[in-house]
């Protein structure tokens, strides 16, 4: 017996097959993101720093280096192979007025914070991650910086792009739960006043990041509060020589 469907009957068809293409596709994406977690701890950060006693540049470059790999090319290709349409991550500028009051609002709070909390032995021993070496002068923390700004760029599409945004057949508090948990549990090993910190700031960062649909302004306030401590906590040292 040959069955007809009709030109009408074509979308209820489509929206019946769509569900459990986007669930197999959020469970591809949620066990790379399994496995690119497990990867990233052990061999980027935090394992690598509390393993070492004398950090180097060259050392913390190379941990950038596999964030990258891990945390940005690895999800890409995921995303790729999937045949997934990279305009639903949220790449581009997106609510450009909203980010730029959230980076102008955020970033200084946080920035001030972290100048005005007490001194912390944990946090003295595990930053700035290339040593203190990059005090030396600013060409040398510049060069640094700019490894940083790759590294956080990596951090923040996987977090708050990849996993906030890849599962779209999950609802949003069950996709935003599943990355405040992978994010949180990434710091376990640092100091403890950052891991802690890391709960409030994600939610921060996960909720300006589906304001704006966009990436970028969490970029931009991550690096602030990650420069901003390094050189903290090298004047808190009397390590930071820019000046004499």
């Amino acid at each position: 017996m040959e069955i007809k469907i009709t030109q009408s009957e074509l979308p209820r068809l489509e929206q019946q097959r769509t569900p459990s293409r986007l669930k197999t596709r959020s469970a591809i994406y949620l066990f790379v993101a399994l496995i690119v977690q497990v990867l990233f701890w052990y061999f980027a950060v935090p394992a690598p720093r509390l393993a070492i006693e004398e950090p180097s540049v060259s050392y913390a470059r190379n941990e950038c280096v596999l964030a990258v790999g891990l945390l940005l090319i690895i999800p890409f290709i995921a995303i790729a192979i999937c045949r997934d349409r990279f305009d639903r991550f949220p790449l581009g500028f997106g609510d450009y007025r909203y980010g730029l009051i959230s980076v102008l609002a955020v970033s200084p709070v946080f920035a001030f914070s972290i100048i005005v909390s007490p001194i912390d032995e944990s946090m003295q021993a595990f930053y700035p991650i290339p040593g203190d070496e990059v005090g030396q002068s600013v060409g040398r923390y510049m060069g640094w910086a700019i490894w940083y700004l790759l590294f956080y760029i990596a951090f923040e599409f996987f977090y708050r792009g990849f996993l906030l945004f890849g599962t779209d057949d999950l609802d949003w508090l069950t996709c935003f739960m599943i990355h405040i948990t992978c994010c949180t549990l990434i710091h376990v090993g640092k100091p403890f006043i950052e891991t802690l910190a890391s709960i409030p700031a994600t939610i921060i960062f996960a909720w300006i990041t589906y304001k704006t649909r966009s990436i970028w302004y969490g970029v931009a306030i991550h690096f602030v509060v990650g420069i901003t401590n390094d050189l903290n906590i090298l004047w808190q040292k009397g390590k930071l020589d820019w000046f004499g």
